[in-house]
């Protein structure tokens, strides 16, 4: 009960959304259900674009992040250059 009451008084209220998104394949075709998301907490809801109408929360989505799925190689390092002869033979005196 506390919990539910403190989720009412201080949770997101979801007042700043982006733009309906409906995502599309390479061709064009939509490829899934129109979006919307909240700015402040990330949260994706369904959007019915006939009635123009926020409808209820989705579920994250799976597979589709910025990242890849696998941590990448590393990178190989170059190995150090050589310094040019000029400077490697400035200290000796002949």
């Amino acid at each position: 009960m506390i919990d539910t009451l403190l989720n009412a008084i201080f949770r997101c209220r979801h007042r700043r959304l982006t733009r309906p998104v409906t995502p599309v394949c390479k061709v064009g075709d939509p490829h899934g259900e129109t979006y919307v998301s909240c700015l402040d907490c990330g949260k994706r809801f369904a959007y019915d674009v006939k009635e123009m109408r926020i409808g209820k929360p989705l579920d994250p989505p799976r597979g589709t992040s910025v990242l890849p799925e696998e941590p990448s190689k590393p990178s190989r390092r170059r190995k150090p250059s050589k310094a040019p002869e000029f400077l490697r033979n400035s200290g000796d005196s002949a």
